[in-house]
């Protein structure tokens, strides 16, 4: 966020202070100006565990109704092959459940189900980019986990 942003946020901050709760998220809480800072408590948060993650990807699949092959679980360990960032992030996991069957649509031939399943993750507010690069990383991955097993 850039220091104009941040100045506009904390001016937010202060009008509405007495009527809205804000939340933020950082990755680096030290590039957050310190008249933002002064007005939060800050939580800091561990990795999860890759038994955690496939625990509440289990959730949403089962609450969702979804199918989820074998080869959906490595994506949702690991999306990022290293970073974790994709799957680890709160509210990622129905994105990610999205992803994959829209990738599996078109894999079985159905196009109409897949553009359709592009469109409403891009109607959540999901950036083209992310939807980009987690199909890009699901097929990668099927692709090797394919090759593996061959």
């Amino acid at each position: 966020m850039t220091s104009g942003a941040q100045q506009a946020l904390r001016r937010t901050m202060e009008i509405y202070s007495n009527s809205t709760h804000f939340a933020l998220a950082s990755n680096t809480s030290s590039k957050i100006i310190e008249p933002i800072q002064s007005r939060c408590a800050i939580v800091r948060f561990s990795r999860l565990s890759d038994q955690e993650i496939l625990g509440r990807l289990m959730v949403v699949v089962q609450a969702e109704k979804v199918r989820l092959d074998i080869y959906s679980f490595p994506m949702a360990i690991n999306p990022t092959e290293g970073g974790g960032e994709g799957g680890r992030e709160g509210g990622r996991e129905r994105g990610l459940v999205d992803s994959v069957n829209m990738v599996r649509n078109v894999i079985e031939g159905n196009f109409d189900e897949a553009c359709s399943g592009l469109k409403q993750l891009y109607d959540l507010g999901y950036s083209p980019t992310d939807i980009i690069t987690t199909i890009f990383h699901i097929i990668t991955t099927l692709v090797r986990d394919t090759a593996k097993a061959a």
